[in-house]
């Protein structure tokens, strides 16, 4: 709880601390709002991490490997910095925020029984918009046209989701993004070396026949 407080301090000392206020202004006036962000940061994590790995591996395994190297760079550089900086999530904090999820549903994802499958003291960076912003890029990378749109649209929302939901605080978003970029970074320097984090074909399926398929640029 100490380390929450101290980013309260940095982003007020930064102007940015706005997320009690947006979350106060929502639960007041736009409940449908926090619910539907409710509903969005629990969707926007899980289910479509996994659905697209799934969908990625049946697919297209060269992009597989290459993001889902990318996805444990960024995992285990985030497991060191939980242990080493343990920031309370923002809905612990009495009398500030408010645990939306818990209050107006779905309360099943907050009970004892699916709080084995995340840590409340883990909340910078942000793994939930880190990966948002890394599928982001392959969803830009991927995708046509206007649908192309999806990609920076799905961290954004998942931004508001994590903030308006209190589970989040602003600088564990913008930790979050560092890391994506950072775990892009490390990745784009160690595929070359070490060919087997991306494990490239050179080839991918669907389109307008076979195309090279690089990593990160």
């Amino acid at each position: 709880m100490i380390n929450a407080q101290r980013v309260i301090s940095w982003e007020r000392s930064a102007g940015i601390f706005w997320e009690a206020a947006w979350q106060s202004w929502a639960l007041e006036n736009a409940q449908a709002v926090v619910v539907a962000m409710n509903w969005l940061y629990i969707v926007t994590y899980w289910p479509i991490v996994m659905g697209v790995g799934l969908f990625l591996f049946v697919r297209n395994r060269s992009r597989f490997y290459y993001y889902r190297s990318v996805v444990v760079i960024s995992l285990i550089i985030a497991l060191g910095l939980f242990m080493a900086f343990p920031v309370a999530s923002p809905f612990r904090i009495t009398g500030m925020f408010v645990d939306s999820i818990q209050t107006l549903g779905p309360t099943f994802y907050g009970s004892p029984q699916m709080a084995v499958l995340y840590n409340t003291n883990a909340a910078m960076p942000s793994l939930h918009f880190c990966w948002s912003v890394i599928l982001g890029v392959l969803f830009f990378r991927s995708l046509n046209g206007w649908s192309k749109l999806f990609g920076p649209a799905y961290p954004v929302v998942t931004f508001f989701a994590i903030t308006l939901t209190a589970n989040h605080f602003i600088l564990d978003a913008v930790a979050g993004g560092l890391l994506a970029g950072l775990s892009f970074a490390i990745m784009a320097f160690a595929a070359p070396r070490w060919p087997w984090l991306a494990r490239t074909t050179g080839r991918k399926t669907g389109g307008n026949g076979p195309e090279t398929y690089k990593p990160a640029r």
